[in-house]
Formats: C-alpha cells, sequence, structure tokens
C-alpha cells in the first residue's frame, strides 16, 4: 500500500515472485530468484493510486522474446 516498506531482505530473504506496490513513493522492490536477491527499484509516481508489479527472472530478456535494444540508458 502507499508508504508501505519493509526491512531484512538479503540472499535468504526475499520475495521469490512477483511484489507490487501501490503509491507514491519511490520504492525498491525486495525480489529475487534461487538464492540470489536481484532488487528492483522505481521513482516515486506521481499519485497514491499508481501501482507497479516487479519480479525477477534469470533469464537474458531478449533470449525471453523481450526486445532489449529499447531499453533506456541505467
Amino acid at each position: 500500500m502507499n508508504n508501505a516498506n519493509y526491512s531484512g531482505a538479503s540472499n535468504i530473504s526475499f520475495v521469490n515472485g512477483s511484489c507490487k506496490k501501490i503509491g507514491n513513493d519511490a520504492f525498491i522492490f525486495p525480489v529475487g530468484k534461487e538464492n540470489k536477491i536481484a532488487p528492483i527499484s522505481i521513482a516515486a509516481p506521481a499519485f497514491t493510486t499508481d501501482a507497479f508489479r516487479a519480479e525477477y527472472f534469470m533469464s537474458v530478456p531478449h533470449d525471453s522474446g523481450y526486445d532489449s535494444t529499447q531499453k533506456g540508458p541505467a
């Protein structure tokens, strides 16, 4: 929900699957797979009703059907 937070994410404590954040705060999703945390972050959205879902996949995006040339600079 809006203003939600977490603590204690690590290689042995993370979301193994999809994680959803609602609200207008910058957020780091504590996601990962197979004993490896791989956090994903977003900047602060505009509205308290904005919602984002994140999940980490251990694969090359291009090999999974995504056009990796469309990725913005890091």
